[in-house]
């Protein structure tokens, strides 16, 4: 039977994947990649999958353990969709086709905690050269507090564009206003002054 179809094969290519990298990586250069960066979320993946991540990850995802993290496929840790509307795994897949074939990416991804709740992140894959071939380095960071403040901005400026336009119109309309009461006020002035011509005019023929 196909293995992609049968869970126990999953989880052998799993199980031979991940011995294969443990076997073929020396542990201290995996782990000074992982743990002497930053104090950002940091995993490496292949094509198959998760292959190691720090503890930041573990923290950033609510994971328990490595071990349950790894086991999960990055377009597992996203909902269905992202908001482009675009499929979560079919997405997911592509950028890490493109890492792995231009040697980087980095994008803005919404990703699950365990418990479910989204946050949107800013990912970053590098494509790194090992031994054993090649893997990407994902930096996962949530800037779900940065896009609250940049959204809080939008709405401000977006605020100060309606009062602004409507202060524009009041000032128009005031100025409209203000042009036709002067127009009204020379046309007056101008009948009164006819008027007071008429008047001198009749007085000057009176008998």
């Amino acid at each position: 039977p196909d293995d992609s179809e049968d869970p126990v094969g999953k989880r052998t290519l799993r199980t031979d994947r991940l011995a294969a990298w443990n076997d073929d990586v020396d542990s201290a250069t995996r782990y000074q990649a992982l743990f002497e960066s930053t104090g950002d979320a940091i995993m490496l993946l292949n094509e198959q999958g998760f292959l190691d991540c720090n503890q930041a990850t573990l923290d950033l995802f609510g994971c328990e353990t490595r071990d349950v993290f790894i086991h999960k496929h990055p377009g597992e840790l996203s909902p269905p969709r992202q908001p482009d509307g675009m499929d979560s795994l079919t997405a997911a897949n592509q950028r890490i086709a493109q890492a792995f074939r231009n040697g980087l990416a980095r994008f803005e991804w919404v990703l699950c905690r365990t418990d479910g709740s989204e946050f949107m992140a800013d990912v970053l894959l590098a494509r790194v050269t090992l031994t054993n071939g090649e893997i990407l380095q994902a930096v996962v960071r949530d800037i779900s507090e940065r896009k609250k403040v940049e959204q809080q901005l939008r709405d401000a400026q977006e605020l100060l564009e309606q009062r602004v336009a409507v202060r524009t119109s009041e000032l128009l309309s005031a100025n409209e206003e203000l042009r036709l009461e002067i127009a009204e006020r020379r046309r007056v002035e101008k009948d009164l002054a006819y008027e007071r011509f008429l008047l001198n005019t009749l007085m000057e023929h009176a008998p």
